[in-house]
């Protein structure tokens, strides 16, 4: 046998076991990949043959809604026994609240606030300041010139033009307009209602001359609502209670139905 034909033989074994190891290979992958397969099927089954147990719902307790924080009672302070004694001598009803240097000296309530409910006056109780309100709305006019929506110098005409006397809103300031007033009633109104009402009235002698008297900042109030487009109130209480920080005032109004709708009563 010539050499090359044991090559040739030699060459095909060595084939022949090359074709065997991949083979035996490649059914050993086989196995193992079916293997794992059906351990994985195996296990996926018996965990969905478990049984569910339900797990116990624990019961949801309603939430409780927070009640709005009143607000702080304010204490009686009496670091003067003189001043508490003078003011139950005279009875005196009402607050008082007296300031030194800084320190509060007095802050009391005195008698009822009615005497009908028995309700006691503390120094949260709240009192109508009456004629005091014309500081806001002097306050309100000057900050509207500050804006350049008016001039304490100009006539009132060019704001409203019905308006037949000559005079400027300095007069109506500082109660030196001359006018008559406004017919006083008990009854229902609104702002639009008693300046007409005022201008009907006309003057009584031409401006210049002091005569304290409600109808001029009643036309002043009527002016702060038509320059500013929003109610007196609500000009107010944006800007000027909330930049002063006063948290115990408001404005009232009393509200009565109509035919024509809702009207204020002045107080």
């Amino acid at each position: 046998m010539s050499n090359r034909t044991r090559k040739n033989r030699y060459e095909l074994r060595k084939k022949y076991r090359r074709r065997r190891l991949i083979a035996f290979f490649s059914t050993l992958i086989i196995l193992l990949v079916a293997l794992f397969v059906g351990i994985s099927w195996w296990a996926t089954k018996e965990k969905v043959a478990e049984p569910v147990t339900p797990k116990a719902t624990a019961k949801k307790e309603p939430k409780q809604v927070e009640k709005p924080k009143q607000p702080e009672q304010t204490k009686e302070i009496v670091r003067n026994q003189e001043i508490d004694n003078y003011l139950k001598q005279i009875g005196f009803s009402g607050t008082a609240v007296v300031v030194r240097e800084g320190n509060t000296v007095l802050n009391k309530g005195y008698r009822e606030a009615n005497r009908i409910t028995h309700v006691k006056n503390t120094p949260d109780t709240v009192y109508y300041i009456g004629s005091a309100q014309k500081a806001f709305i002097a306050t309100a006019i000057l900050q509207l010139e500050e804006k350049g929506k008016v001039k304490v110098t100009d006539s009132v005409q060019k704001y409203l033009p019905e308006f037949k006397a000559h005079i400027t809103l300095n007069d109506l300031l500082h109660h030196t307009s001359g006018l008559v007033g406004h017919t006083e009633e008990n009854a229902a109104t609104t702002p639009k209602a008693l300046v007409a009402d005022i201008i009907k009235q006309g003057t009584k002698r031409g401006p210049g001359k002091w005569d304290y008297l409600d109808s001029n900042y009643t036309v002043l109030a009527y002016l702060v609502e038509k320059l500013s487009g929003e109610s007196l109130s609500e000009y107010l209480k944006e800007n000027i209670f909330k930049p002063a920080g006063m948290k115990r005032v408001g404005f009232y109004q009393t509200f009565k139905k109509r035919k024509k709708g809702l009207q204020w009563a002045t107080i």
